[in-house]
């Protein structure tokens, strides 16, 4: 559906403008999103690691890209491209060396103003799992101090996680607050 495709579009902000072949690291994304961004991801070129800190969340991804895999619904090229990592997304961060590497943050949501619907059962189940992502702004200075794109999913209602934007997308749903480090683009061969 828009929803997705809107992701699907800010995924490939954050890969967009990076060196084919290089590195791509989507964060809280869960479910059918990170499916979907890693898809879009490697199908660019890029090798993707996907990194979730919670047991339960990390089991369910790892067992539904196991399962696309073994169905063939991922083809083999695409499948050895993709690396999923349980832990804290501030050690992968910390380890990011080298120019070309995109991020995608993608954390859980700040609770709306005020409520006039629920979100669909999925995302309350996975608000009452995780919580309110309390260490993005953390992670987004992690992020631009050593990526070359980093890309940040918010809603509407709620302000920038950090300043200094070098541009925003905006759809019907969603906002992505882009961040580019021209220094950390690498150059891009023929």
């Amino acid at each position: 559906g828009n929803a997705y495709a809107t992701v699907i579009a800010g995924c490939a902000a954050a890969v967009g403008g990076i060196v084919t072949g290089e590195r791509v690291l989507i964060t809280g994304a869960t479910g059918f999103i990170a499916k979907w961004c890693a898809i879009e991801a490697i199908a660019a070129g890029h090798r993707v690691r996907g990194c979730e800190r919670n047991p339960v969340v990390f089991a369910l991804l790892v067992t539904g890209w196991e399962e696309a895999c073994r169905s063939g619904a991922v083809p083999p090229p695409i499948a050895s491209r993709l690396d999923l990592v349980h832990g804290e997304a501030a050690e992968q961060l910390v380890a990011i060396e080298g120019d070309g590497v995109g991020v995608y943050l993608d954390p859980m949501y700040p609770p709306p103003r005020r409520a006039s619907a629920l979100p669909r059962r999925e995302i309350q189940v996975l608000r009452r799992l995780l919580g309110e992502s309390k260490d993005v702004a953390l992670l987004l200075a992690e992020a631009r101090a050593r990526a070359a794109r980093v890309v940040v999913k918010r809603p509407h209602h709620a302000p920038p996680v950090a300043s200094g934007a070098s541009f925003v997308l905006e759809s019907k749903l969603v906002r992505f607050d882009v961040y580019l480090d021209p220094r950390r683009m690498g150059t891009k061969t023929a």
